[in-house]
């Protein structure tokens, strides 16, 4: 395959370093509970996650402790460099160019699925045709997508002189299903549990029609980057899963979880449920994978046992084995 032909239609690239001020670094500090450091995050964290962390080229739980503010800053300039990004965000394992074709693939091939969700035409080319990037425009021109987003380098493609963020595809896929629910539903207030980066909430929070509140509740070095990229004084509120506490957690309607359900411990889990079983949640929104292997927790199980039963339930058209699925505490 020639990469040069390729990359005259699909150009992977990280953004330009964007400058993160110190004044909202500190706000993170001033809105979140002391992070008791590096063994609090150690204790909580699945099997799953420790290789993660073992490559992570700064020691940014330790840099968080300390108040670092500057260090902090540069860290999350390089967020998709140095590391930082990886369990939730494409970053430094896409440098390879084999790898680039090999994720371009990957998500040119949810373009189509996208779509046809979207309700928009599309053809039946190869990944890297001239229309399916017109297409890929009609997409994005549906949504608004926060700068933000792509603070700390990101990886992006460049569409008429455009930068769209590598990840987005998926996401726009849930937050469309999450945007429509929530009018039928009547949600206004929605907890994210384990929302990585912060692409899905900030895409619900951009593009919701009517008020919401929103909370975060996720390790302390993704609940940072959710800080810095949906933070608004009077709409959103942060907590460190290190110090998660059910009983001082308030009431909210739906607990949205993507990607992370099946790699948080049991213990966590049922601590997050307790939520539930307080009546502080009414509503789950899970868009998971279901094979429970390799040290995966069986969280629709404990979705059960916590007094839930199953509204919605569909298999992604994005992702084969992955569900969407929407739960809903039964009444006593």
């Amino acid at each position: 395959m020639n990469f040069l032909k390729i990359n005259n239609y699909l150009k992977l690239e990280r953004c330009k370093r964007v400058e993160i001020l110190p004044e909202r670094v500190e706000s993170f500090f001033k809105h979140t509970e002391p992070y008791q450091g590096p063994d609090s995050t150690y204790k909580i964290i699945g099997k799953v996650w420790e290789n993660v962390f073992n490559k992570f080229g700064t020691n940014i739980f330790d840099l968080i402790y300390k108040k670092e503010i500057h260090k902090i800053s540069k860290a999350y300039e390089d967020y998709y460099v140095n590391g930082i990004s990886d369990g939730a965000c494409a970053g430094k394992g896409l440098e390879k160019i084999s790898k680039k074709i090999q994720y371009s693939r990957r998500n040119f091939s949810r373009l189509k699925s996208l779509a046809k969700h979207l309700e928009l035409q599309h053809n039946n080319q190869n990944f890297f045709e001239k229309d399916n990037f017109i297409l890929l425009n009609k997409i994005i021109s549906k949504f608004h997508i926060s700068d933000k987003l792509y603070e700390g380098q990101a990886w992006t493609w460049e569409i008429d002189n455009k930068k769209i963020h590598a990840e987005i595809f998926d996401h726009i896929y849930f937050a469309d299903i999450l945007i429509k629910l929530s009018d039928i539903y009547k949600w206004e207030d929605f907890t994210f549990l384990g929302d990585g980066s912060g692409i899905l909430s900030s895409l619900l929070m951009n593009n919701q029609k009517k008020d919401a509140n929103y909370k975060f509740i996720d390790i302390v070095h993704f609940l940072f980057k959710q800080f810095l990229t949906n933070f608004n004084e009077t709409k959103t509120s942060f907590y460190l899963a290190e110090n998660f506490s059910y009983e001082n957690f308030p009431l909210s309607q739906v607990l949205v979880n993507q990607d992370s359900f099946p790699e948080i411990n049991d213990q966590g889990l049922k601590n997050y449920f307790n939520l539930i079983k307080n009546s502080k949640i009414d509503y789950v929104a899970s868009y998971n994978q279901e094979l429970y292997v390799d040290n995966h927790t069986n969280f629709r199980k404990m979705l059960f046992e916590s007094g839930m039963k199953s509204l919605i339930r569909f298999e992604s058209t994005m992702r084969k084995d992955y569900f969407i699925e929407i739960f809903k505490k039964l009444e006593r």
